[in-house]
């Protein structure tokens, strides 16, 4: 490898790190966005006396697919707890949901 090559890999792993840096800040303000629309919507259904069964599925199920995520990775015990959890109480949301609707 030449000089001329190595630099050039050099900028692209720059490239593809500010990439990857640009992409998570993004994911955690949209993270952080949407939990405090959850949180509006919930206050607000809670003021006009209507159910939060289907935004509180929504996040169980993010929260879900996150700790999984993290589980899959490092294999340690809390995010599995935390993934059952967070399926059972979408679950639960859900059919909560559904059956209000129903009803």
């Amino acid at each position: 490898m030449d000089i001329e090559e190595i630099l050039k890999k050099n900028r692209d792993n720059k490239e593809d790190e500010v990439t990857g840096n640009v992409h998570t800040r993004g994911l955690k303000l949209g993270y952080k966005t949407f939990t405090l629309l959850v949180i509006f919507f919930i206050v607000f259904n809670i003021f006009t006396g209507q159910t939060s069964y289907a935004i509180q599925s929504i996040f169980c199920g993010v929260i879900a697919a996150e700790y999984y995520e993290k589980h899959k990775f490092s294999k340690e015990k809390i995010f599995l707890a935390v993934f059952i959890l967070s399926c059972i109480a979408f679950i639960v949301l859900l059919l909560n949901h559904v059956k209000h609707i129903l009803s």
